[in-house]
């Protein structure tokens, strides 16, 4: 057996899109629920190719191998559409007596309306850089007119899309799938009726964070780095003037030598986006804060002293006065209090801290926590009408 392990979820993308499209053969199983005690959390995807053995796994963070041999097992029994859920190694169809506790997975074939349909929102979530929302009916329990593996799609913007069909549950699911959007946590939702139940997973998408980075310093290679290995999307931008060795950041998407009063051209700006402005020259600093301030980035830092960072406050304000939201915008010194001293020790705080903001975390202790630390956080978004 073949295992390939693929950090992030946008790393299916092109397989899908280059898979045949009628092949019945190839199988996504996807974890709807998981044991407490398992890395896997609901969401991840698990792509089995059953002709020639091979199976890749996608997934957000650590794939459990016994999931994936459970996996293995489930579509050499049956490749058709199913809902399984299993405890230590027995797997049994899900029904009412098995509803709690153990792992959940749903296996269906590539090939189905529904599954590419999920794919492409995805892949749509990336491109167009916003936040969406896959709403997945797993159980039906009862006379309920609703099918496994039907979806409900939503986007950042209110689009919406729907293959659930009864008008009454599509509406239970879009407010719940409204507000986890808003909140930007997976959930998943349970909907008693008089006559059964219907479970569905609510996954919220978000496009990867796309950091750019102005200038070059020793900070500039590990903080390509580490926000590769989470799946980052990094542009480094440096003035036309100056040389770049290419070979010395061969981990970055893209390298870009552009001049400031270019950058608007160059370059579009969401709230998944971070910027990192580190030129050397504070006449350049102040020119690139100022177009990223009018921006909708979602991370402004910059390193150095506190006194150089209210020099650059001063230059915003351009004899006017700050609010303290607009303060807020700007991080500088920038990153976390981590007692960092060497390059990469400060590559770790700076990334720690984008992290935190663009998740709308504190980057506190854990341990200070007083919900559980993977709790939604409070509804930051009202941009769903």
């Amino acid at each position: 057996m073949l295992l390939v392990r693929m950090k992030e979820l946008q790393e299916i993308i092109p397989f899908v899109i280059q898979a045949d499209h009628q092949d019945p053969s190839i199988i996504v199983a996807t974890v709807l629920q998981a044991e407490e005690s398992s890395y896997c959390k609901p969401g991840t995807r698990i792509l089995l190719t059953k002709t020639d053995q091979t199976i890749k796994a996608i997934c957000e963070d650590y794939i459990d191998q016994k999931i994936i041999d459970q996996v293995k097992q489930l579509v050499q029994i049956n490749a058709s559409l199913q809902v399984y859920r299993y405890h230590v190694d027995c797997p049994h169809k899900l029904n009412k007596t098995s509803s709690q506790g153990g792992t959940t997975i749903l296996l269906e074939p590539l090939n189905s309306r529904s599954t590419r349909a999920q794919f492409d929102f995805i892949a749509e979530c990336y491109s167009e850089n916003q936040s969406g929302a896959i709403a997945t009916v797993f159980t039906v329990e009862g006379a309920i007119p609703a099918q496994i593996a039907s979806r409900l799609f939503l986007k950042m913007d209110g689009s919406v899309a729907n293959q659930i069909g009864d008008h009454f549950l599509t509406n239970l699911i879009f407010q719940d799938t409204v507000k986890i959007l808003a909140a930007g946590q997976t959930r998943t939702r349970s909907y008693p009726f008089i006559d059964g139940y219907v479970q569905a997973l609510i996954e919220v998408i978000t496009p990867p964070i796309q950091l750019y980075i102005f200038g070059i310093t020793p900070y500039t290679s590990p903080i390509t780095l580490l926000a590769k290995q989470l799946g980052w999307t990094v542009v480094i931008i440096e003035h036309p003037s100056r040389e770049i060795k290419l070979n010395h950041f061969p981990e970055a998407d893209h390298i870009l030598k552009v001049d400031t009063q270019d950058l608007p051209k160059q370059i579009q700006l969401s709230s998944y986006s971070a910027a990192v402005v580190m030129t050397g020259n504070f006449e350049q600093d102040l020119a690139i804060v100022k177009f990223l301030w009018s921006s909708a980035i979602g991370y402004l830092g910059i390193p150095g002293t506190k006194a150089r960072a209210q020099q650059l406050i001063q230059g915003l304000q351009g004899g006017g006065t700050l609010t303290t939201q607009q303060l807020n915008r700007l991080h500088g010194p920038i990153g976390l209090d981590i007692g960092a001293e060497t390059p990469s020790e400060i590559a770790l705080a700076i990334v720690s801290e984008i992290q935190a903001v663009v998740k709308h975390r504190t980057g506190s202790f854990l341990r200070e926590q007083q919900n559980s630390i993977h709790d939604s956080v409070p509804d930051l978004i009202s941009l769903i009408k």
